[in-house]
């Protein structure tokens, strides 16, 4: 388990660690969750992933088209994110 910073981060911990599932943050400084996510499916394309977003739901087509198992908008309640990962 880790906690990275940046999307390139993000891709270290995930082929360092190989989680059972990833939370990432769309935006986030340098490399950002798309980078994360392109990557990490090239170490596994099983990966489940799941993105927070502050997006308001126009990129959500997009990001399902990537590989994103789930996908939450911020805010997020905890609730909201420990449900997630126990559908997964």
């Amino acid at each position: 388990m880790g906690t990275g910073h940046n999307g390139k981060e993000a891709v270290d911990l995930y082929e360092k660690h190989k989680p059972d599932i990833v939370t990432i943050d769309s935006v986030t400084p340098k490399f950002d969750g798309i980078y994360a996510t392109e990557n990490i499916h090239k170490i596994n394309p099983n990966a489940k992933i799941i993105m927070v977003t502050g997006n308001d739901g126009s990129s959500f087509t997009y990001l399902e088209e990537l590989g994103v198992t789930a996908i939450l908008q911020k805010p997020c309640s905890m609730n909201k994110l420990v449900d997630t990962i126990n559908k997964i």
